[in-house]
């Protein structure tokens, strides 16, 4: 999250789990996958931005709005191995994102 835009990604993940769903997945880091693993990964992103945007709505920020995503994101996911390392960071970047604060590397769009 820290170097991306959710939304695109999202929409990557859609159509490469639809139009490639046969073919194995290498990422820059991380296990090979299907195009299971890339849908899994999609609805990750997806259920992140919605928490965050439903703590936003409901005024919270900082650490009370991670506090309240966190539990709620860990039900889901936090069998994922770094998910304890991970979803902190993401949850914050998302936030930033969502509020327009967060700087996305030249070169990508949040369209």
């Amino acid at each position: 999250m820290v170097d991306a835009s959710a939304k695109p990604w999202i929409a990557t993940l859609d159509r490469l789990a639809k139009d490639e769903a046969g073919y194995t997945f290498v990422p820059g880091h991380g296990d090979v996958g299907t195009a299971q693993d890339v849908a899994a990964f999609r609805g990750y992103l997806a259920t992140l931005q919605k928490l965050v945007a439903d703590a936003q709505a409901q005024a919270k920020v900082g650490d009370a709005l991670a506090d309240a995503v966190m539990p709620r994101l860990a039900d889901k996911y936090g069998q994922w191995d770094f998910f304890q390392y991970l979803a902190r960071p993401n949850i914050v970047d998302m936030d930033a994102e969502l509020r327009g604060k967060k700087r996305i590397p030249e070169g990508t769009s949040a369209k």
